[in-house]
């Protein structure tokens, strides 16, 4: 039996009009319903990355403190020329300037905070390193999907004395809304 291409046509085309028509395609309501379930677990995951960041900056006493700036950033990537999103993380950048003349240096808070971080989960994960840098230097920490990153600044006073850290979230597809 040899079929020809309207006939298979004809077959695709009904499969396709009789799955839309009796609910196989999700719909709208179910759209919905998955769009917030996603809502709810990314809001998930970013309010552990702030609540962890919070966390860490509350281990820097305020009297070494010059000033503390925090962003949250990141998101799905647009592929170019598509309307296809590849997944992506959220990232709560913090950027704490000690005092030049203050009782520790940028390094010394990363050494200190080793043992508080181990103790609260995060594992160092030495292979994802770098080499240090003239003027810094940075460390990996991960702790379940998260990913922590140190970077500690090495250059002596007058300049800032500076030590950002970063609570990246698990990989995602979900789009933030």
């Amino acid at each position: 039996m040899q079929l020809n291409i309207r006939t298979v046509l004809a077959v695709i085309t009904t499969v396709v009009v009789v799955c839309l028509l009796s609910g196989c395609a999700m719909s709208e309501a179910q759209k919905a319903e998955v769009a917030a379930a996603q809502e709810v677990e990314l809001k998930g995951l970013i309010d552990q990355a702030r609540d962890w960041s919070e966390d860490i900056v509350a281990q820097i006493p305020p009297a070494e403190v010059e000033s503390i700036s925090v962003e949250l950033s990141g998101g799905p990537w647009q592929v170019y020329h598509s309307d296809e999103k590849l997944p992506g993380k959220y990232d709560w950048v913090n950027w704490v300037i000690l005092l030049p003349d203050g009782p520790r240096t940028p390094t010394e808070l990363a050494d200190d905070l080793k043992p508080w971080l181990t103790e609260q989960g995060w594992v160092r994960n030495r292979d994802t390193e770098s080499a240090a840098r003239k003027e810094s230097f940075e460390r990996h920490y991960t702790r379940g999907p998260y990913f922590l990153t140190l970077e500690v600044y090495t250059a002596a006073p007058p300049q800032a004395q500076s030590f950002n850290f970063t609570v990246s979230t698990p990989q995602t597809d979900i789009e933030a809304q």
